[in-house]
């Protein structure tokens, strides 16, 4: 069983998520969705999220844009049933 993401990886992972291509791209501050560019996560976090395959690099030395794998998309999918399921119905 896989470890409970920490706090920033959910955080890019929802990031991600909700962006229209399901990416984060490189800006000059670090990797952020297109439509919430005040949302930025280091590299440091992309990398965690890389090495447990819930995302991918488009090129791994230099990357300019890192987008959900099926896995990422699985679990930040899951992320957000959690939330809803524990959010109080109106």
């Amino acid at each position: 069983m896989a470890a409970a993401l920490k706090p920033k990886e959910r955080a890019a992972l929802l990031a991600a998520h909700a962006a229209s291509d399901h990416a984060l791209h490189r800006t000059r501050a670090g990797f952020a969705p297109n439509n919430r560019p005040e949302k930025v996560f280091t590299r440091r976090v992309m990398n965690w999220l890389d090495e447990r395959v819930l995302m991918r690099y488009d090129d791994p030395q230099l990357p300019r844009t890192a987008t959900l794998t099926a896995a990422g998309l699985a679990a930040a999918e899951a992320e957000v049933a959690k939330a809803r399921a524990l959010a109080p119905s109106a």
